[in-house]
């Protein structure tokens, strides 16, 4: 299984990081990313994001780098990782505050609680 990005029925930008990642794999799930994002804008509908980190492998510092550009980059209104992996949650956190966007992006042990985060706030957009 490799990366994945899609659109769900649910309307979460659903995007599953599958194995070890580089700064190539990273950008070109950020290109994907950044055409659901533009058409759920085009469509004036909320951009929620929702990251599956369960299967993510290494990592090294140009995919890290190409995170936090997509993250500080796409025009998005939330979004939430899951992993109960306790060094991604730091890695990713890192990343995140590198990219000035904690405010709009969390972190989750389980899916249940990055899709509780991101319906929260799903009615106030738009």
């Amino acid at each position: 299984m490799a990366n994945q990005v899609f659109l769900g029925d649910d309307g979460f930008i659903h995007n599953l990081h599958v194995g070890d990642q580089t700064g190539k794999t990273v950008s070109t799930m950020v290109k994907q990313l950044a055409v659901l994002t533009e058409q759920l804008r085009a469509n004036e509908r909320p951009v929620l994001a929702l990251i599956d980190l369960t299967k993510l492998g290494k990592h090294d510092a140009a995919a890290r780098q190409a995170a936090a550009d997509g993250i500080k980059n796409l025009s998005y209104d939330r979004a939430a990782a899951f992993s109960d992996d306790q060094l991604t949650r730091y890695v990713v956190n890192l990343v995140v505050r590198a990219a000035g966007r904690g405010d709009r992006f969390r972190y989750f042990d389980t899916e249940a609680e990055a899709v509780a985060f991101l319906k929260q706030g799903e009615n106030s957009f738009g």
